[in-house]
């Protein structure tokens, strides 16, 4: 049987990292810096987290923070209903907080187009409430706009399926509302 390898004297033994547990080869002297101060659970994180960010990371989708979606609805406005097609970025803050942007069309009758920055809060991993405050766009025309709505997701296969529904209030025209269903990642 070969011979072991003798430590150096004064050197630290080994380790090997269990997910928190430690593991020292006992053939091999102890390391030479003293124990921890007080008592040391082994879920104790190194250090506390210097923010909320910190302490809920944000989800990775595909290795990025970034999210782009897509969706398709109805939108209503003073008894017409209108196809609307939604087009919105996404930058994960953390796990309850987004911000971006939505871009949405409306066809004839309304035949208008809202553009606004975007927040979207995760109270849990389905329900979504958001804001948008922007302008709404009809024959060139640019209103103030306030967007508010909510959705709830759920996975189908790779694809994030969320039904929602909306109300603009709107600036000098009638305020409408939407429902609909959008697809991301």
């Amino acid at each position: 049987m070969p011979a072991r390898p003798s430590a150096v004297e004064g050197a630290a033994a080994p380790v090997v990292d269990l997910g928190g547990w430690e593991a020292r080869d006992p053939a091999l002297p102890a390391a030479s810096t003293p124990p921890p101060a007080g008592p040391v659970s082994p879920y104790a994180s190194p250090a506390a987290p210097a923010s909320a960010q910190e302490a809920e990371p944000a989800p990775v989708v595909g290795g990025s923070r970034h999210r782009f979606s897509g969706g398709v609805g109805i939108r209503v406005r003073d008894g017409e209903s209108a196809l609307s097609l939604l087009a919105m970025y996404h930058y994960y803050v953390n796990r309850h907080l987004e911000i971006g942007a939505l871009a949405d069309w409306a066809s004839n009758p309304i035949d208008s187009l809202l553009i606004a920055p975007a927040v979207w809060w995760h109270p849990n991993d389905r329900l979504t409430l958001f804001g948008a405050p922007g302008l709404e766009f009809v024959s060139g025309d640019g209103e103030a706009a306030l967007r508010l709505g909510g959705s709830y997701a759920f996975q189908l296969a790779n694809v994030r399926v969320r039904p929602f529904a909306w109300y603009d209030f709107v600036e000098d025209r009638d305020d409408s509302y939407a429902f609909g269903v959008s697809f991301g990642p």
